[in-house]
């Protein structure tokens, strides 16, 4: 148990640096919209979860291959 604890320390460790490191992403963000609208209230931005890829795409299964070939 001693020993997933410390994984989870760490792990959690490195989801606050994750984190943090997104927190001033999104202010320089904000920084940047301003400067070309300074009126824009970047509260007003609705927050969005991130985007999940299908497991079909994962696995290789994407456009077929015969479409693509320049030998066709």
């Amino acid at each position: 148990m001693v020993a997933k604890r410390g994984e989870l320390a760490g792990h959690v460790e490195q989801c606050r640096r994750e984190v943090q490191r997104l927190a001033e992403e999104l202010t320089h963000l904000d920084a940047t919209i301003r400067l070309f609208d300074p009126d824009y209230d970047v509260g007003a931005v609705q927050s969005k979860g991130p985007r999940h890829r299908h497991r079909h795409r994962l696995r290789g299964y994407g456009l077929p291959r015969y479409g693509l070939s320049p030998y066709c």
